[in-house]
C-alpha cells in the first residue's frame, strides 16, 4: 500500500509541474478497479505446505531490507514515469498542454504518465507476491491471478485502442500508434527491471549474502537477541537443540534407578562429572527416597 501511494503521488507531482493533474475517473479507476481488487485477493495465497523454513519472517517493515526494496523500486518507477512524460514531447505531432484549456486535464503528458502508472500498480502486485518459503507461489491463488490477467488486458485496451466513451470518461487524448506501443514497451521493461531487483538483488544478494555477513545479534537493539547470543556462546550453558541425559542422582525406592541415558552425546568432562554424581548418590544412605534426614526429623 505504501508503494501504491507513492506511485500515485509521483504521477500527481509530475503532472503538477505543468499545472495539470489526473482526472477524477482516472483516480477512481486506480483506487477501485486496481488497488482494491489486488488488496482483496492478495492475501488469499495460502501458506507453504511442504516444510517449515528455518528462518523466521521479518517482524518489522521499518527494517533495512524492506526500506531498501521500496526505495529502489520507487526510483525505477520515477524514472519510467519521467521517461514517458518527457518522451512524448519529442515527437512532431505533440501539442503542449494549455492550463486554461476548456478540455480540462486532457493532454499527451497525462496519457503517457497515467498509462505507464497503470502497469506499475500491476507490477508491484506481482513482485510483492513472494512465494516460498512462507507462502505458496502466486499462480496457486486462482482469484488473484485472474484479476491480474483481466486488469492487465483492460489496461492494454485503455492504452492501445480504447472506445470513444472510455476516452470521454477518462478525459484522455490518444497519440499515434507508435507512442501507444512505446508505452507498452516501457511498461514491460519496467516490470522486468523491478522483478530483477526484487528476486535477485533483494532476495538473493541482500537477504542471503550481505544480511548474513553483516548480521550481529550481539549489537542488536533488541534485548532478547543479545541474550540469545550470549547463551549460545556461554561455555556453562548447553547448546540449543542438544540431547541431554536424564540424571538420576538420588536412588529410588527398592534401589531402582533410571540409568537409560545415552553417553554418546557427552563430552569427556561431562562423562566424568556424571560418574562422580552417580558414585556420590550410591554412597549416601537414604530413607524412603529422601536423602536429607534432618529434613525428615523437622
Amino acid at each position: 500500500m505504501v508503494a501504491y501511494s507513492l506511485t500515485e503521488f509521483l504521477s500527481v507531482i509530475i503532472l503538477y509541474s505543468m499545472d495539470s493533474n489526473l482526472t477524477d475517473l482516472e483516480f477512481l479507476f486506480i483506487d477501485i478497479c486496481l488497488i482494491v481488487n489486488f488488496a482483496f485477493f492478495f492475501g488469499k495465497t495460502r501458506a507453504y505446505k511442504k516444510r517449515l523454513s528455518k528462518t523466521t519472517p521479518m517482524t518489522s517493515l521499518l527494517s533495512f531490507t524492506p526500506l531498501l526494496s521500496l526505495t529502489m523500486l520507487m526510483l525505477v518507477m520515477t524514472v519510467f514515469q519521467a521517461v514517458a512524460y518527457h518522451g512524448v514531447r519529442q515527437f512532431s505531432w505533440f501539442r503542449p498542454f494549455e492550463p486554461t484549456s476548456p478540455t480540462g486535464y486532457t493532454s499527451y503528458e497525462n496519457y503517457s504518465v497515467y498509462c505507464v502508472s497503470m502497469f506499475q500498480y500491476i507490477t508491484m502486485a506481482v513482485i510483492f507476491s513472494r512465494g516460498k518459503p512462507y507462502r505458496r507461489a502466486i499462480y496457486t491463488n486462482g482469484a488473484f491471478m485472474f484479476s491480474i490477467l483481466l486488469l492487465t488486458a483492460v489496461c492494454v485496451y485503455i492504452t492501445v485502442y480504447p472506445a470513444n466513451w472510455v476516452l470521454r470518461w477518462l478525459e484522455m487524448v490518444l497519440p499515434p500508434y507508435e507512442w501507444r506501443f512505446a508505452i507498452l514497451a516501457l511498461a514491460l521493461v519496467n516490470f522486468l527491471i523491478c522483478f530483477f531487483i526484487e528476486s535477485f538483488v533483494i532476495e538473493r544478494v541482500i537477504e542471503n549474502v550481505l544480511k548474513r555477513k553483516l548480521y550481529k545479534p550481539e549489537k542488536s537493539k533488541k534485548r532478547y537477541l543479545r541474550i540469545e547470543y550470549e547463551l549460545k556462546n556461554c561455555r556453562n550453558w548447553p547448546k540449543f537443540g542438544r540431547q541431554l541425559p536424564i540424571l538420576s542422582v538420588l536412588q529410588k525406592e527398592n534401589n531402582i534407578a533410571n540409568n537409560s541415558y545415552s553417553t554418546s552425546v557427552l563430552t569427556e568432562r561431562e562423562t566424568n562429572d556424571l560418574n562422580i554424581l552417580t558414585k556420590l548418590s550410591s554412597e549416601k544412605p537414604e530413607k524412603n527416597g529422601i536423602e536429607n534426614r534432618n529434613f525428615i526429623n523437622d
